[in-house]
């Protein structure tokens, strides 16, 4: 699995793509961003990867266990837009 996460820069210690998930790698600054359906899917692809580095039974119930998570969150999405803001969705 590809895990192609896009960092922020922090704006209190300036490091070049050090926020990820809100928090600064860093400094551990916890800034207000807003959260999206995309920066979930990406955290589920980090833990996914993550578990992938082990061979063994638990890490693979955790890559299946993110794998399902993100199709679950991709319907949930799906049907925010269409139950919500009326556009698009599978129903």
């Amino acid at each position: 699995m590809s895990v192609a996460v896009q960092d922020l820069d922090c704006p209190r210690c300036r490091s070049a793509g050090a926020v990820r998930g809100g928090t600064c790698q860093v400094c551990d600054a916890e800034l207000e961003l807003p959260l999206r359906f995309a920066d979930v899917i990406d955290e589920l692809r980090v833990i996914a990867s993550l578990a992938e580095a082990e061979d063994t039974a638990a890490s693979r119930a955790v890559t299946h266990a993110c794998l399902r998570a993100e199709t679950l969150l991709a319907a949930l999405r799906d049907q925010f837009m269409s139950d919500v803001v009326g556009v698009g969705g599978s129903r």
